[in-house]
């Protein structure tokens, strides 16, 4: 779900008092675990096609249909890539606007178990282009990062340039970025991505060449 500016996760339970009536102190257990989540954003729309973000489409469908086609499934990854998998059900939308911006809120309540995912660890990045690149001054040049295995849980990641004088990283947008050249090279510039979890590299060596 995209424009999601604001995530709360919260668990609680129904108990009851095991205790008997001439104990001093209660003997609470549970009952039931319940869970909700609420998600808080900004409608995201295409200015070209109109089209509303699918996640934000999935949420308003499961909003209007009740009984067993009311469940739906989400996956909530924490900053590590740590998830869990939930069925929820969405149990209410509010939306408010003021002269600046328009949020919208979705309230969502658990369905039975949480299922924990396998946690994945990264064994490798790469980039395409790989090792080296060439690129023009004030064009942007998109590079895409690739995990090992695909399947990593933690696909965050850092880009450095070793001199942003020469060579700018900008648009990072997920798994891609741009480097942008800003002044010709005589040598070669690295860009250094970096993954989050346990620190594997891919380098490239960027060479900026003077537009035509």
């Amino acid at each position: 779900v995209k424009g999601l500016n604001s995530i709360s996760v919260s668990n609680d339970a129904d108990t009851e008092d095991g205790s008997s009536a001439e104990s001093l102190f209660g003997e609470p257990y549970v009952t039931k675990r319940n869970g909700s989540i609420s998600l808080e954003g900004r409608p995201v729309v295409d200015r070209v096609t109109g089209a509303h973000d699918p996640g934000q489409e999935e949420l308003d469908y499961y909003l209007s249909v009740g009984g067993c086609d009311g469940d739906a499934r989400i996956r909530i990854i924490d900053n590590c890539g740590h998830a869990e998998i939930w069925d929820v059900i969405v149990v209410s939308k509010e939306t408010s606007a003021d002269d600046t911006s328009e949020t919208v809120t979705w309230e969502l309540e658990r369905v039975g178990e949480p299922e924990e995912v396998p946690y994945v660890q990264v064994t490798g990045i790469a980039t395409s282009p790989a090792t080296s690149a060439t690129v023009t001054i004030g064009t942007p040049t998109t590079v895409t990062v690739s995990f090992t295995p695909t399947g990593a849980s933690n696909q965050k990641y850092s880009v450095a340039s070793a001199d942003t004088s020469k060579v700018q990283v900008k648009n990072i947008d997920g798994l891609t970025f741009d480097l942008v050249g800003v002044a010709q090279t005589t040598s070669t510039v690295n860009v250094v991505v970096k993954s989050m979890n346990n620190a594997k590299t891919a380098t490239i060596a960027v060479t900026v060449n003077e537009a035509d």
